[in-house]
């Protein structure tokens, strides 16, 4: 597997945390392919921004809204990557 930035790992742990209303922290792991120490990491820093919550009744995390935006702001900026799109210019 090529070695993965920061922002392509945080969009695929919102990713999974979206899908099914939310998923246990085993899950998100295993399909981020990261270890504990990392995971937790990770749901940390997105926790303190905002961007999932901790559903404690059903042990599972969850995308927020704010994440949700970051998610499709990621995204957008991943298909204009992959097209060569330049960015509009600066006036």
């Amino acid at each position: 597997m090529a070695k993965r930035t920061r922002i392509e790992i945080t969009a695929r742990i919102l990713q999974l945390a979206a899908a099914n209303n939310g998923l246990p922290k085993t899950r998100i792991m295993f399909g981020a392919f990261l270890s504990t120490v990392q995971v937790n990491d990770y749901l940390r820093r997105l926790f303190e921004d905002g961007h999932v919550e901790y559903v404690p009744g059903k042990r599972r995390y969850r995308t927020t809204e704010s994440g949700m935006r970051m998610l499709q702001s990621y995204e957008r900026l991943s298909i204009m990557a992959r097209c060569g799109m330049a960015y509009p210019p600066i006036k």
